[in-house]
């Protein structure tokens, strides 16, 4: 079973391939985050591991266009305690 708890779940075009991604962040630990692509055919494979964004703990993501002709930006801010 799936004993995370997401606080945070983001949507937005990662690699501008036109479809939406999911980062659900979570708090329960370091290391449990999750980034799926979304492979335009149902399936969302998880990419985190390849990313380093699973290893960020308490942490809020943000999608943002930065201009008209940039793609999306994808921010990541947390903190350690």
């Amino acid at each position: 079973g799936n004993d995370e708890a997401t606080i945070a779940p983001a949507w937005g075009d990662l690699d501008s391939d036109g479809d939406l991604d999911l980062y659900p962040t979570n708090s329960s630990a370091p290391g449990v985050n999750r980034l799926y692509r979304n492979d335009g055919v149902g399936l969302f494979p998880e990419i985190g591991a390849t990313t380093g964004l699973q290893e960020l703990f308490r942490c809020s993501p943000m999608w943002r266009r930065t201009s008209p002709i940039a793609g999306l930006q994808f921010y990541v801010v947390h903190y350690e305690s």
